[in-house]
């Protein structure tokens, strides 16, 4: 054991120099790395902002553009034929005799002025604007006042952009295509191939935002890992938009054979710069023959709707153009809009973040002391632990061997026949029985111990029991914990109830009666012991009393801590040393009490168990 003491404090010396060492070298250093860490908690703390502002912008804009980029290639007549129309007698309708209004003729979202469907042959129609009978149609059931003017001013304001562009709309959409199939390469994400359409880079790029309002989060509470986070989001938000556009049917068998019905990525081109004039476009492929279909922004109403988002995150922020053609991933670019996001961050670190180093080698070092400290007490704690520890394995290896031993020759003399007399056969099954108590004492103890020193909680669960029932309770702890010693019961309880908590308050009595019977006896005169139960108003006491040499009072303190022996470990009776203090835990757990009353030498000792609310009027 010396040997043992010798090695933890050279241990501890060798950790003592180590610490101390590597301190000082910290704190030379940590002064010379203040300013550059200071610098990268801004520069990180303004990235996150900007992640964060991009991400509440992303998820308020791409369910709108998933809704769009699902609308059927028909929605851009004013008025369609729509496929399977039945009658009132459920007969099919040939297809063109009957027409349906376009939603878009009716209503649109107020940031898209304008569709538009650009053919090749030059013309430019709008499924808001009809032509010929179908505005007359329109305008007497749908329009009171005719077809609304500023939709036929924002067509023909359309019409001027496109003719004062320096490429053709056809042109515009393909540009725009490798442009965002660039910047989905820079996500690193692997583009999926495309067997029956045009590249769809925008499917891969527009919807890399959030999915979609059904589960947007709250607007604070951003992806941590920034780029990786909202691409996985738009991944699942691009899969909602293909399974719409394929539920929609409109990608279907060309009927002349010509090929494919096809739509092409819903993506944003630039039609001017200054002023900012935004168009989303798709092209679409359908009976061979190849249109444009999209809208025009209203970037002003659009941009002001997108800023709302991050009032609180920027000051002066504005959304730039990106034309097409950019090349390279950019940190402030959106998933869902050519568009960057610019604008002052106002960064604000917390007071633990801009402390000085100062304080935190002050710290340092009065923590290190502080462990230190605290290693030398459990080293010295560690050893005498370990002494009761080995105490303890021994003395449970023998408590155990003893009922392990007699089991397995009570058992043996059984199974071969050797106990013919059923007076001897009886007696060995009452001495299995009997150490099978013993042994489930034992385990049970050990346990119970074990789940106190981690920590583990001890529920409880009263019941209800009346006079008789408690009192077989005891009785049959008497008999089984009490052998060999005489035992007198006073019951002085006149309520007929008693609410307990059997479990807990059998396993108190049992340690307190098998410790009473161990120790109560002087001499070689059987043990005595008085088990007293009476009542005070609604508390329950019950006192064990022996006539045993009584606990020095040396020791009247330490007998509650496990494996203490009250100085007994050399002697004749066996035990570990555990049965007061599972004992007392048990007691605090069902909010009772266990103490030690009184014990003189030679004169016993007595120990009083009380709990309240036990007794019910």
């Amino acid at each position: 054991m010396r040997l043992r003491r010798s090695t933890w404090m050279i241990a501890l010396g060798a950790a003592t120099v180590a610490t101390l060492t590597g301190l000082w070298l910290v704190t030379n250093s940590l002064r010379t790395l203040e300013a550059e860490q200071a610098a990268s908690r801004v520069e990180v703390a303004r990235a996150e902002v900007i992640r964060l502002a991009l991400w509440r912008m992303d998820a308020w804009m791409t369910p709108r553009l998933a809704r769009e980029s699902a609308r059927p290639v028909a929605e851009y007549a004013a008025f369609f034929a729509p496929s399977d129309a039945v009658n009132r007698l459920l007969q099919a309708v040939p297809q063109g005799e009957v027409l349906a209004p376009s939603p878009l003729l009716l209503s649109a979202p107020e940031w898209i002025p304008i569709h538009f469907e650009w053919r090749s042959d030059g013309t430019l129609t709008s499924p808001q604007i009809p032509e010929g009978n179908l505005r007359d149609l329109a305008e007497g059931q749908y329009f009171d006042d005719g077809v609304p003017t500023q939709r036929a001013e924002q067509l023909t304001r359309l019409a001027g952009l496109l003719a004062n562009s320096k490429q053709s709309l056809d042109a515009c959409v393909s540009q725009a295509e490798i442009s965002n199939a660039t910047i989905a390469s820079a996500w690193s994400a692997p583009l999926p191939a495309q067997t029956k359409a045009p590249p769809r880079a925008f499917d891969d790029y527009a919807t890399r935002a959030q999915t979609s309002n059904e589960a947007q989060q709250p607007s604070d509470q951003a992806p941590a890992k920034g780029r990786g986070k909202r691409q996985q989001s738009a991944v699942i938000a691009d899969e909602k938009a293909k399974s719409a556009v394929e539920v929609s049917g409109v990608t279907t068998p060309s009927q002349d054979g010509a090929g494919e019905d096809t739509i092409g990525p819903l993506v944003g081109a630039w039609l001017s710069v200054n002023p900012p004039e935004l168009a989303f476009l798709r092209r679409v492929r359908e009976r061979g023959e190849t249109r444009v279909q999209g809208f025009l922004v209203d970037w002003t109403l659009l941009s002001a709707s997108l800023l709302s988002q991050i009032a609180d995150l920027a000051e002066h922020a504005r959304l730039a153009p990106v034309t097409a053609g950019v090349e390279q991933f950019a940190p402030s670019r959106l998933a869902s809009l050519p568009a960057e996001l610019q604008g002052e961050f106002p960064i604000v670190l917390s007071a633990e973040s801009t402390a000085s180093s100062t304080t935190a080698i002050l710290f340092a070092w009065i923590a290190a002391l502080l462990a230190l400290s605290a290693a030398a007490l459990a080293a010295w704690t560690g050893v005498s632990f370990g002494d009761r520890q080995a105490r303890f394995a021994s003395s449970v290896t023998h408590e155990l061997r003893t009922p392990l031993t007699t089991f397995q020759l009570y058992a043996e003399m059984l199974r071969d026949g050797m106990v013919t007399d059923e007076a001897r056969r009886k007696e060995c099954l009452e001495t299995l029985c009997r150490e099978s108590v013993r042994l489930s004492s034992l385990v049970e103890n050990v346990l119970s111990i074990s789940r106190i020193e981690r920590g583990a909680v001890v529920t409880t669960r009263a019941s209800s029991l009346d006079l008789n029932d408690l009192r077989a309770v005891v009785q049959k702890l008497i008999a089984e914990r009490t052998e060999g010693a005489e035992c007198e019961l006073r019951m002085e309880i006149t309520q007929p109830v008693v609410a307990l908590d059997v479990s807990g308050f059998s396993q108190i009595l049992a340690n307190l009666l098998e410790n009473a019977a161990k120790y109560g006896h002087l001499a070689e005169t059987p043990a005595s012991i008085t088990l007293h139960f009476f009542a005070q108003n609604d508390t329950l006491v019950v006192r064990v009393s022996d006539c045993g040499p009584g606990i020095p009072d040396s020791h009247a303190s330490s007998i509650w801590r496990p494996f203490d022996r009250a100085g007994r470990e050399g002697g004749t009776q066996s035990g570990l040393g555990l049965g007061l203090s599972v004992s007392r835990a048990l007691a605090d757990s069902m909010g009772a009490s266990l103490r030690l009353l009184s014990s003189s030498r030679g004169g016993g000792a007595t120990f009083e168990l009380r709990v309240p609310h036990a007794l019910q009027r």
